[in-house]
Order: C-alpha cells, then sequence, then structure tokens
C-alpha cells in the first residue's frame, strides 16, 4: 500500500514538474514603439508598422539535476477575438507576425532573453490586439499551450490637421519716396491657429535662409490666427519670400520678391509742418503733413508710421513730401524714418 501511495504521489510531482518545464516570463514591445504602456502607436494605418519586441522565458530544473532544455515556440499574432481563452488565434481576423524558437543554446542557466525581434503590424490593423503565444512539448509528450496575459492595443495616431493658408503674397511697396520695403498682403489661416510670420532670402548659392536684421528674425510674429501684414526696411537689397508656420508645422511660402537696395543719401536736416484739413461742412477731417528738407537730396526716402491703440500702419508720403494723417481717436502719433539716419515723430493735434 506504501509502495503504491508513494508510486502515485511521484506520479502527481512529475506531472507537476512537465507542467512548469517552461514558462514565459516577459513579453514587452519597445518603449519607442508604444503610445502608452499598452498600446502600440501606428502613425499611418495605409503602411505596415514596423516595431520591436522582446520575450524573456525561464526552464526549470530537471529531476535528474541540472536544468531542462528550455525549448519553446513564441508566435505573435494580432487578433480581433475579445475571447481571453487559448482560442485567440482561431479566429479569422487573427494575423500570424513573427514566430521565433528558444532552445538550450539561448539559455543562460535558467533564463533565455530574445531581444529586439523585428515585425510589423499590416495595414488597416487598428481594432484588435497583439498577444504572444507561447508552447513547449512536456516530458509527458503533451504540446502545452498558454497566451501572454500582456496584449497590446493598437493607437491609430489621429491625422494632422490640415491648415490652409490663403493669399500668402508680398509686393514692393516703393512709390520713389518712401523706403523700398516689402508689404504683404492678408493672409487667412483656416482653421484659426497660432502661427509665425518671417522673412527668408535668397543667399549667393540659390538657397532661401532666415533674413536677419541686427541679429533679430525680420519680423517672426506669432499671431493668434486671422490676418497678419508684413512690413519689412531693406538696405541691401535682395530676393525675399515671406514664410508662416503654424503651430502643427504646416507652411505657407509668398511669391518671391525682388527688392532694391536703397540708395544712398546725404545727411540732411529737415522739419515737418502740419495743416488741419478740413470738409465742405467745416467739419475736422485730419492733418496734411508736410516734410521740407533743409537741402533737397532725390536719394533721401521717408516712411512714415502712424501709431495709436492698434498695430501700426505705413503710410505713402507722395513724391511732394506729404502724407495724410486722418482724424481716428486711436491715432497718437506717427514717426517718420528717412534712409539718411533722421528720424523725427509727429503728435496729430486735434480741435
Amino acid at each position: 500500500m506504501k509502495k503504491q501511495l508513494f508510486i502515485l504521489l511521484a506520479f502527481i510531482v512529475l506531472a507537476l514538474t512537465s507542467n512548469a518545464q517552461v514558462t514565459l516570463q516577459t513579453f514587452q514591445i519597445g518603449q519607442n514603439y508604444l503610445q502608452s504602456s499598452n498600446t502600440l502607436k501606428v502613425p499611418n494605418t495605409a503602411v505596415a508598422t514596423p516595431f520591436k519586441f522582446t520575450i524573456v522565458t525561464k526552464r526549470s530544473i530537471a529531476s535528474s539535476g541540472g536544468f531542462v532544455s528550455g525549448n519553446c515556440k513564441i508566435s505573435l499574432y494580432y487578433t480581433e477575438n475579445q475571447s481571453s481563452d487559448s482560442n485567440i488565434p482561431d479566429d479569422p481576423s487573427t494575423v500570424l507576425l513573427k514566430e521565433a524558437s528558444i532552445t538550450s543554446s539561448n539559455y543562460k542557466d535558467d533564463f533565455a532573453t530574445l531581444k529586439d525581434l523585428d515585425t510589423s503590424l499590416p495595414i488597416n490593423k487598428k481594432d484588435g490586439k497583439i498577444i504572444l503565444r507561447f508552447e513547449f512539448l512536456d516530458n509527458g509528450n503533451v504540446n502545452r499551450i498558454s497566451y501572454s496575459t500582456t496584449r497590446y492595443g493598437i493607437y491609430v495616431v489621429p491625422p494632422p490637421v490640415v491648415v490652409t493658408i490663403t493669399n500668402n503674397v508680398i509686393s514692393l511697396y516703393n512709390n520713389g519716396v518712401n523706403y523700398p520695403s516689402t508689404i504683404g498682403s492678408k493672409p487667412i489661416v483656416s482653421p484659426s491657429d497660432y502661427y509665425s510670420e518671417s522673412y527668408e532670402i535668397k543667399n549667393a548659392n540659390g538657397i532661401f535662409e532666415t533674413a536677419l536684421e541686427n541679429g533679430y528674425i525680420i519680423s517672426g510674429d506669432e499671431v493668434n490666427g486671422g490676418y497678419i501684414t508684413g512690413i519689412m526696411a531693406n538696405t541691401t537689397g535682395g530676393t525675399y519670400r515671406r514664410v508662416i508656420i503654424t503651430r502643427s508645422g504646416a507652411r505657407s511660402y509668398s511669391n518671391e520678391i525682388i527688392v532694391p537696395p536703397s540708395p544712398t543719401a546725404t545727411p540732411n536736416t529737415y522739419t515737418v509742418t502740419k495743416t488741419e484739413v478740413f470738409d465742405s461742412n467745416g467739419l475736422l477731417t485730419g492733418n496734411k503733413i508736410k516734410i521740407i528738407l533743409d537741402h533737397p537730396d532725390p536719394n533721401i526716402r521717408f516712411r512714415a508710421l502712424i501709431f495709436g491703440t492698434e498695430d501700426p500702419q505705413n503710410t505713402p508720403i507722395n513724391s511732394n513730401y506729404e502724407f495724410f494723417i486722418p482724424y481716428i481717436d486711436t491715432i497718437v502719433v506717427a514717426g517718420l524714418t528717412s534712409n539718411a539716419g533722421s528720424n523725427l515723430s509727429i503728435t496729430p493735434t486735434w480741435k
């Protein structure tokens, strides 16, 4: 009776040992390929998504001493089967992604590691999960199959917001009196988004690069949607274009424009007169500003900027060195700049 009991216990121990002959310890997709700890990041479902994964297995100690062989097979699957039982791959949606075998040569003592195994998720796969099938032949010649408890979902990266930029055009603003400069049309960015505006200049090799003035990027303003108008002073000339970059990274380039260099001028002093202008009903409409040069130089050019509670506005100066400041409550000052280095601020007066 004791002998029979011993044989029965030995058989039970052998069976338990056989079932635990090899175990799956780790199944992990590389962190660089994950959106979160348990989802594979898929940037574009129209193309395959490559990724790497690592597995670690453990083998048990043999009854005769040392370790069992640890031979086993792993199969990586994509499946839309939501079951958690052992029949997961038996589903029409199942796709085999990778197979690999582990032998005793892969083990260092009781652990074997297969690192950075290459595979890829096929196109148009987004609603399932990625699981690992693990199988080995136990000492009783029974094929043991199990599935990883670690299962990765699919995260499809949303497509970038398409930003439409219309009417991104710049043109030369030069009437023979004011500075040569470029003035931009008013591009509309839709949908409304933060974006920056700056200018680029073509270098000697025909390549556009960031245009700098005194070490600073020309313009470079960040705008919250809507309209922008770019004005760029110029003294050396060149071929320019305007670039608008949205927060999402979309870029729009304006037309190219050749800006001539500003002509050399002899320094001159000048004075300014202001004449109030009334309409036919005797109502004040604004001021006529006239620039009087002590020694007129045809190369001297002026630029006038009207400042107020709104953004500065460039104002043309005609061939008689005159410009008009309308009567608007928000206007507080007009700034005059000449290419001879003279600067003057004019404060309009109203009755």
